[in-house]
C-alpha cells in the first residue's frame, strides 16, 4: 500500500471521501445571488454530515479551506487539496488545465490537508502540456510529502464510459498516488483498468443520480477499485437547500447515502 494515502483510508483499507472540491459547477447548482458565504455554510454543513462516513474529504482552495470548513471536518478524516485553477466547468478555450497560482502543496499542508488532487483535461489524446501539467503538480505534492490524486476532465465525451480505459492507458506511467476515474461501464471493465493500473483508482460519481452511482460502484468495487470520491450523487439536493431545509436534506437524505456507501465493500 502506498503510505501517501494512509491519511485517506478507513479501517478496512478502503477509501471513501466525500467530494465538496466544487467550485463554478456548484455555483452554477445554486439558485442565482448566491455569495461566498452562503457557499462556504453550504460547505461546512456538508463536511459536518460526513462524520463516521468517510476517510477523507475533498476540498477546493477558494471555499473548501476556509477556516469555518476546515473546524467543521470530523476527527480523523483527511483532506484532499485542489491543486488545478479550472473548475469542472473548464471554458472551452482552455487546452489543458493548469495550476492554481498562488496556492501550492506547502500552503495546503500548513492548512492540514495530506493529498493534492489535479484535473487533467482529456478530449481523447494525450497533451504534452497537459503532461507537464501533471508531471509538477505529481513532483510539487511529492516533495511536500503529500499524495497526488489524478482525475480526467473530459471534453467532447461522454461522463463515463470505455473511453475512460484509453485515459488510463496515457497515464498509468505517470506518478501519481491514486486514480480518480469515472465508471467505464462495466464490471469487465473494471477489472481491466485495474490490471492496467500500478497505483489503486476509486470510482467518482460524476454527478449520477445516486442509485445509478451505488450500481456503479459495486461493480467497480467487484472489479478492483479501492473506493469512491463522490460529490453530487450524494449532496445535490441539501446543496439547493436553505436554512433549515437544508439541515433536513441532510439527515434524511445525505446522512443515509453516506451511510450506505460505507457499508459496501466492507470486510
Amino acid at each position: 500500500m502506498n503510505d501517501r494515502l494512509e491519511s485517506i483510508r478507513d479501517e478496512d483499507r478502503m477509501i471513501r471521501v466525500l467530494a465538496i472540491d466544487h467550485r463554478d459547477s456548484l455555483l452554477a447548482l445554486l439558485d442565482a445571488g448566491k455569495d461566498d458565504e452562503a457557499v462556504v455554510s453550504i460547505k461546512a454543513d456538508l463536511v459536518a454530515a460526513s462524520a463516521g462516513s468517510i476517510s477523507g474529504v475533498m476540498l477546493d482552495p477558494e471555499y473548501g479551506m476556509h477556516p469555518d470548513v476546515l473546524a467543521r471536518v470530523p476527527s480523523g478524516v483527511g483532506i484532499i487539496a485542489a491543486r488545478e485553477a479550472q473548475g469542472y466547468l473548464a471554458d472551452e478555450s482552455v487546452s489543458h488545465t493548469t495550476l492554481l497560482d498562488g496556492w501550492s502543496s506547502v500552503e495546503a499542508k500548513e492548512l492540514g490537508a495530506a493529498c493534492m488532487k489535479l484535473l487533467s483535461l482529456w478530449d481523447g489524446k494525450p497533451n504534452d502540456a497537459q503532461r507537464a501539467v501533471i508531471d509538477e503538480a505529481t513532483s510539487e505534492a511529492h516533495a511536500s510529502e503529500m499524495a497526488l490524486v489524478l482525475e480526467p476532465l473530459p471534453r467532447g465525451l461522454p461522463s463515463s464510459g470505455p473511453w475512460v480505459l484509453d485515459w488510463v492507458a496515457a497515464h498509468a506511467d505517470s506518478d501519481a498516488d491514486l486514480f480518480k476515474v469515472p465508471y467505464p461501464g462495466s464490471r469487465s471493465l473494471a477489472e481491466e483498468l485495474t490490471g492496467m493500473l500500478p497505483a489503486p483508482w476509486v470510482l467518482l460519481s460524476a454527478g449520477a443520480p445516486f442509485p445509478t452511482f451505488k450500481g456503479q460502484l459495486e461493480a467497480a468495487l467487484a472489479g478492483g477499485a479501492s473506493g469512491y470520491i463522490a460529490g453530487r450523487a450524494v449532496w445535490r439536493e441539501a446543496a439547493v437547500a436553505d436554512g433549515t431545509r437544508r439541515i433536513e436534506a441532510i439527515e434524511t437524505i445525505v446522512r443515509p447515502r453516506l451511510a450506505a456507501l460505507a457499508e459496501l465493500g466492507r470486510r
